[in-house]
This record gives structure tokens, sequence and C-alpha cells, in this order.
């Protein structure tokens, strides 16, 4: 139980192999003990599904997500905080697939719910629409004619990634001190968009 915790803290600083190590040793550790199917074992994939994704494992990732959205539901609800913070990482999963459209809807739902309970989490949801827009603005200029004069709908998917990471950091810079790693992170997200 102890390494969860901290495969999640590895997650939070990009330590996606040390997070994934700790995960599949704990998964295997609850299957042991608990069987494939207790509470306990399904909450392991939720953060290794995270790790996976981040690895760029995705047919791994998406197992351990369908596998932890089950049990979310069953146990929360799909109003609950920690369904939307495990939505929240879903839809991230999807950004970094691809899979816009998906990854919209999700972080959506997630960010609908956490607004409603003024939850802090809400900021990450922000970022992660930011990420979206900042990968679409990005696919848009590869997919752009040289030659052409259209530069509306990636302008405007850059403007729409710089609202979202505004509206995370106007969350939590009342919240972290202004060193924060998520501040910095945040900000280098909108700085490296302008320069792209």
């Amino acid at each position: 139980w102890g390494l969860i915790p901290l495969a999640q803290l590895y997650i939070d600083i990009g330590q996606y192999d040390k997070a994934k190590e700790l995960l599949e040793k704990s998964l295997k550790g609850h299957q042991k003990k608990f069987g494939d199917t207790h509470d306990k074992t399904i909450s392991v994939y939720h953060p290794l599904g995270l790790a996976y994704a981040h690895l760029g494992l995705y047919d791994k990732a998406l197992d351990c997500f369908v596998k932890s959205q089950e049990s979310f539901v069953k146990h929360y609800g799909v109003e609950h905080i920690d369904y939307a913070i495990f939505l929240k990482d879903f839809g991230l999963f999807y950004v970094l697939t691809g899979d816009y459209e998906q990854a919209e809807t999700m972080l959506n739902q997630a960010l609908t719910i956490l607004e409603k309970a003024h939850h802090i989490e809400r900021y990450r949801c922000l970022e992660y629409l930011g990420d979206l827009y900042g990968k679409k603005y990005k696919a848009l200029q590869i997919q752009r004619n040289p030659g052409s004069s259209d530069h509306v709908v990636p302008k405007a998917c850059l403007n729409q990634a710089n609202v979202y990471f505004q509206q995370a950091l106007q969350i939590i810079q009342g919240v972290f001190p202004k060193d924060s790693f998520h501040i910095a992170r945040i900000q280098s997200k909108k700085k490296y968009l302008i320069t792209a």
C-alpha cells in the first residue's frame, strides 16, 4: 500500500519508469493477497495506467483505465470528486494518444464536477485542456500548406490553449508558492506555445 503514494509522487515529478516499477510490484502483491477483482487490487490500475500512458505504453494504459473506470463508477458514482480525478487522468491518456475529441469530453466532464466542489484539481483539467489545444495547434501547423495564408484555425487553437493555461495559473497562484514546480511547468508551456 505504501508504494502507491510514492509511485504517485514519481508520476508527479515525471519519473514514470520508477512509478511503473513500483506500481507493477504493488499490483503483483495486491493480486497475490486479494485476488484480481478485489477493490484494493483494482485501485492500483489507475496510477499504473497513468504511468503507462506517459511512457507511451498505450495498450497497457487503456487496459488499466478500463479496469479502473468500472470500479470508480460502482463505488463513487459519476458525480463524485474521485471519479472526476480519474476522468481527468483518463482524459490525459486520450490527449497523449491524440484522440482529442474523447480527451476534451472527459476533461470537460471532470472539470464540471470539480468546479462544483471548487476543487484544486480543476487546474490540472485546464492545464490538460491547454495541452490538448497546444497539440491541435501544432498538428494544424504541420498540416497547413506552407504557401497558405489561412492562420485562423491554428491561431484559434493557440489562443484557446493560452486561455486554458491562464485559467489554470489563476487557480494555483493563490495556493502554491510563486516558485512552485506546478506554476513553473504551466508558465513554461505558455512560453513554449508562443515560440512554436
